[in-house]
């Protein structure tokens, strides 16, 4: 299960996973996207509709990051968003230590 150990891992030399704060996508009702040929993970915030929203978005992301490096089997969007929900309600935090990690700006309707 993912965790801060496992995101910092990717963060490291190990996976090298970037992250980004964009403020416009192609695809308007797009939250999120892992991006591995880049190695990063892009969060959409027009789509984003609150703080908690923003938290599970992040944990999905990096859950599909995790799986990639890892070389695990990638599940359908929607099991893989049943744990990103799973994990955040076992760790809420979670979300918080990767934005402290990255460093992100978040708009402080998402704080």
């Amino acid at each position: 299960m993912l965790n801060i150990e496992k995101v910092c891992r990717l963060y490291s030399a190990g996976g090298d996973v970037k992250m980004r704060i964009k403020f416009s996508s192609e695809r308007p009702s797009e939250k999120g996207l892992w991006d591995l040929s880049l190695g990063e993970v892009n969060i959409y915030l027009p789509a984003i509709e609150s703080r908690e929203d923003l938290h599970i978005t992040l944990i999905h992301e990096f859950i599909h990051a995790q799986k990639d490096y890892s070389n695990l089997q990638q599940g359908k969007d929607s099991s893989v968003e049943a744990l990103a929900q799973k994990i955040y309600k076992i760790n809420p935090n979670l979300a918080f230590e990767i934005i402290e990690l990255y460093n992100l700006k978040v708009p402080k309707r998402l704080r």
